[in-house]
């Protein structure tokens, strides 16, 4: 944590968050926590009344035997064999090694000396060992539990507790620790765990616990990273003899106000991200069910805020299209790497057909993960139910659909990210995407990368000119507050709405160009009967100075696009859409532009593809009315 980055962050915090809980933060972390006495605390063993899933071997073979075997686990674009990794420190795609070090000193972003801190910390949320405990079970002859063994004391030596980068992020730390007990609880219930491992594993779930305790994220860290700390706490709580039970019952109640104020009214996650947004849904359902696991009753109220989140992810995929908005780093609680057909969002509803009774769309299969949460309970529930169109008021998502031509329309017309420091939203204000018969055409170019050292490509990608919406004089919607936040986040207001009969509409209007003088307002229309879109833009330019209209459009780097005078025709296999405006003639496309930059996509992590975007720019003095067709096929 540098000094640049802390005063960046001083901008947008309080004086009460200040006092309550930075400056003793720094204190804590920078002084006290080194003192050895501050932090040992003892060991726990297994909570005799905690009645976690069962499992049975002949299930867990024909789970098996629905993928094809293999070791080999992706993180974003390299593969590496778990079966080999060593080096639990290491970028694995620099070849970079974090220092051993205290925690409170490690600079996270200093590239040179740590590699990337990303890359390190997903391996060592320990995905994979709940998959070699399995694997164990089924093929105990094999050599499984060693490599278990070699993973933990491996992993524990290069880590001392409080000494190494994978001690500095809470949100790692509360999924390392679900990954950790999964993996214990399998064991144990087959009962191949020797008394010294044993005691390995409790130790180190041991040690998460109490560094969650002391280092819980609060006032403006308060999103994502809380709820996976509160969940690794609530686990480790329930599933450890914890002497201080008063202690469990804190992080429970903690847990709830979160839940309560972080999912929005319409049941999306207040940080306004679909993949952020099932993330936090696993939070909860994983800790909710470890709790139900101890005979804790869920109040209602949470319920009813979990079965709302499913809904919401009920309109993230169609046809098997991802509608993805703001950041998207693929991030998972329990990742079933051996299955390459695994979506998140398709595994999370089959988790609501099972525990409430819903009909989403859904294979009906049995996955990994529902079955590491349920175990032998989770029952499989096939259903076909196309989605309705929907509008999420608070949130600002509009979804239209036309079942009869597979087509699939999303429309934001909601805040930048939460309203804290919009982290992890995209500069997104009016972005709108089509897929067809599950083929994406006008996309989200996607995310990146996260990392000091590709800050440039950073805030492309999170920028105005990475969506198909309108900059005004080249702004931002929101002043950029380093390389994850936003401030001075405008105002969007939904104007009306309507999901009834054959032409359903959404339109809002922001101020997020008052500065220019300019107000900007979008309104949809999705006729079905006629397989098209109308876009209707005002700009009105109430300052009657000079202002540039620059309109973004983004594609599919698969999507073949022919530029006709005042019309975009744009094919993916059979499917094809025409795009027609008055300005279309004087725009041009970006392929893989470096210099300004435009025309890339993002479809991993990671990952930066050459794409094709679309650009006109408009100026005047007067108001201005951009109507856009899009016809479908």
């Amino acid at each position: 944590m540098n000094l640049s980055w802390y005063l960046k962050r001083l901008q947008a915090m309080s004086v009460k968050e200040i006092l309550d809980y930075r400056v003793p933060q720094f204190f804590r972390t920078k002084i006290f926590m080194r003192w050895p006495s501050f932090y040992k605390d003892h060991s726990y063993d297994i909570n005799p009344n905690y009645k976690g899933p069962q499992y049975n071997l002949e299930k867990l073979i024909q789970l098996f035997d629905q993928y094809p075997f293999h070791h080999n686990y992706e993180l974003f674009h390299t593969v590496f064999d778990i079966m080999e990794i060593q080096n639990w420190r290491k970028d694995i795609h620099s070849g970079i090694v974090s220092r051993e070090g205290y925690f409170g000193s490690i600079k996270r972003q200093a590239f040179d000396k740590h590699g990337d801190v990303k890359i390190i910390a997903e391996i060592s949320r320990l995905h994979f060992l709940p998959y070699l405990a399995y694997k164990h079970i089924t093929n105990p002859k094999d050599s499984y539990l060693e490599r278990i063994k070699e993973i933990l004391v491996g992993w524990d030596a290069q880590n001392p507790y409080l000494h190494s980068i994978n001690w500095t992020s809470g949100i790692e730390i509360g999924i390392r620790s679900v990954n950790l007990i999964y993996t214990h609880h399998i064991l144990k219930q087959f009962g191949v765990l020797q008394k010294d491992f044993d005691l390995a594993f409790c130790q180190l779930i041991s040690t998460h616990y109490h560094f969650l305790k002391r280092n819980l994220s609060k006032y403006s860290s308060a999103n994502n990273h809380l709820m996976a700390e509160l969940m690794g706490l609530i686990c480790i709580g329930s599933y450890l003899n914890i002497p201080k039970q008063e202690d469990v019952y804190h992080w429970e109640d903690l847990f709830y106000e979160q839940v309560e104020k972080q999912v929005l009214n319409d049941g999306v996650h207040m940080e306004l991200c679909t993949r952020y947004h099932s993330e936090v849904l696993d939070h909860i359902l994983i800790a909710t069910s470890f709790l139900e696991n101890t005979n804790r009753r869920i109040p209602q109220r949470i319920c009813e805020h979990l079965r709302s989140m499913f809904d919401f992810v009920s309109h993230v995929t169609y046809k098997g299209a991802k509608c993805i908005f703001g950041d998207n780093d693929e991030g998972s609680v329990i990742y079933p790497f051996f299955d390459k057909n695994f979506s998140l969002y398709q595994s999370q509803l089959a988790s609501s057909n099972y525990k409430f009774e819903t009909t989403y769309a859904c294979s009906g299969k049995i996955d990994f993960r529902n079955y590491v949460i349920y175990g032998i309970d989770f029952r499989e529930i096939f259903s076909d139910n196309e989605p309705d169109d929907a509008m999420f008021p608070v949130s600002g998502y509009f979804f239209s659909y036309d079942h009869a031509n597979k087509m699939k329309l999303s429309f934001d017309v909601g805040p930048i990210g939460d309203n804290i420091l919009a982290a992890h939203g995209h500069s997104d204000i009016f972005h709108f995407s089509i897929a067809i018969n599950g083929l994406e055409f006008l996309i989200d170019p996607g995310t990146f990368q996260y990392h000091t050292k590709y800050s440039r490509w950073r805030d492309y990608f999170r920028g105005i000119s990475a969506h198909n919406t309108i900059s005004i004089n080249g702004k931002e919607h929101a002043k950029k507050n380093g390389r994850m936040s936003w401030i001075a986040c405008p105002k969007v207001d939904i104007l009306h709405y309507d999901l009834k009969g054959d032409q359903v509409s959404c339109e809002a209007e922001t101020n997020a160009f008052s500065k220019e003088g300019v107000t900007h307002s979008r309104a949809i229309y999705h006729k079905k009967s006629d397989q098209k879109v109308h876009i209707i833009d005002s700009v009105i330019n109430q300052s009657r100075q000079e202002a540039e209209a620059i309109y973004y459009l983004h594609f599919h780097p698969e999507v073949e696009i022919e530029h006709q005078d005042d019309q975009l025709i744009l094919h993916r296999k059979t499917n094809r859409l025409i795009i027609t405006n008055d300005f279309i003639s004087e725009g041009e496309i970006y392929t893989g532009n470096s210099d300004i930059p435009l025309g890339w996509y993002s479809p991993k992590f990671g990952v930066m593809l050459p794409a094709n975007t679309f650009r006109f720019r408009i100026t005047s003095k007067e108001d201005l009315k951009i109507k856009t067709e899009i016809r479908y096929a």
